[in-house]
């Protein structure tokens, strides 16, 4: 991916967690992989930080704006 995906919440999103250190992936299938204990997402730590943070938030209703050309 090139572009950043922009995206933004008030509430925790739901994500894929990515596959545990013991849990190594075996054959991977565009997305997800076979391992020893099932069918997973094929996401790293690495990946997951990437994906999980968030590049802007919502707008804060209650947060005070001051706007400077307010009187023209």
């Amino acid at each position: 991916m090139t572009e950043p995906i922009h995206w933004g919440s008030d509430v925790p999103v739901s994500l894929p967690q990515p596959l545990a250190e013991d849990n190594p992936g075996v054959v991977p299938m565009d997305g997800f992989c076979f391992t020893p204990n099932g069918l997973f997402f094929d996401l790293s730590e690495a990946d997951y930080q990437r994906i999980s943070s968030p590049t802007f938030a919502p707008d804060n209703p209650q947060e005070q704006v001051i706007r400077y050309d307010e009187g023209l």
